[in-house]
C-alpha cells in the first residue's frame, strides 16, 4: 500500500500483515460499510524510519502517522550533494568557513573519481551539517589552485581545518577502503 506519511509528507510504501482475523473483519466491513468499521491494520514504514504505522479503513483520506516516539519531523538526508568549487575565490571562501571541510579533487576522465563521488555524497550526509564537502574538477579550475593545494594525483581527498590542510588521502584503493580512510581522518582530526 502506498500512502503519505505525516512525518515526511512524502509518498511512502507501507506493508501490512493480513491475518485471517483481519481478512474476516475486512469481509464483514464490505457488507456493513466502512463507516461502521473498527478494524486497524498495523505495518512498518519502509521509506524513512522503519517505524510502526497503523491504518484504519474508515479514515481513508487521513494521513498515516509514524508512531515512533520522538521521531524528528524532518529525517536526516541519505546523501548531500557536494558543492562545486570552480574558482580560487570560492576555494578561499570555503576555507574561511571555520568548520572542517572535505575537498574531493577529481577529474571527469578519472573513473575512480567518478566512482567515489556518490560514495562521498553519502558520507557527507553522515557528517551534515558539521562538515561541508566540496568537489573540484581539476580540468576546470586554474592550475595555480591545483598547485596551491598540492594536488598531484586523482582522486585526492583533503581535510582542511582552520585554513590549513589537516589530512590527505590519494585514492588508489578500493572505494570502500577510501571511505574508511576518510571516516578515520575525520574522527582523528575533528
Amino acid at each position: 500500500m502506498t500512502s503519505q506519511c505525516a512525518q515526511t509528507r512524502l509518498s511512502t510504501n507501507f506493508s501490512f500483515l493480513v491475518t485471517p482475523k483481519v481478512l474476516a473483519s475486512c469481509q464483514k466491513l464490505t457488507r456493513t460499510g466502512l463507516q461502521n468499521g473498527t478494524i486497524s491494520l498495523r505495518g512498518r514504514c519502509s521509506r524513512h524510519c522503519e517505524s510502526d504505522v497503523s491504518w484504519e479503513p474508515r479514515h481513508l483520506n487521513s494521513r498515516i502517522a509514524c508512531m515512533r516516539a520522538g521521531e524528528p519531523s524532518i529525517p536526516k538526508p541519505t546523501w548531500v550533494e557536494m558543492t562545486a568549487i570552480t574558482r580560487e575565490d570560492q576555494f578561499d571562501e570555503a576555507l574561511e568557513s571555520g568548520n572542517p571541510i572535505i575537498i574531493d579533487w577529481m577529474a571527469t576522465w578519472c573513473r575512480k573519481c567518478v566512482y567515489l563521488k556518490p560514495k562521498l555524497e553519502k558520507l557527507a550526509a553522515e557528517y551534515h551539517p558539521d562538515v561541508k564537502f566540496y568537489v573540484v574538477d581539476v580540468n576546470i579550475v586554474p592550475a595555480t589552485l591545483v598547485t596551491r593545494a598540492g594536488v598531484t594525483k586523482m582522486p585526492t581527498i583533503q581535510l582542511w581545518k582552520n585554513k590549513e590542510k589537516a589530512g590527505e588521502i590519494v585514492g588508489g584503493d578500493q572505494g570502500s577502503l577510501v571511505m574508511d580512510k576518510v571516516r578515520e581522518m575525520l574522527i582523528h582530526r575533528k
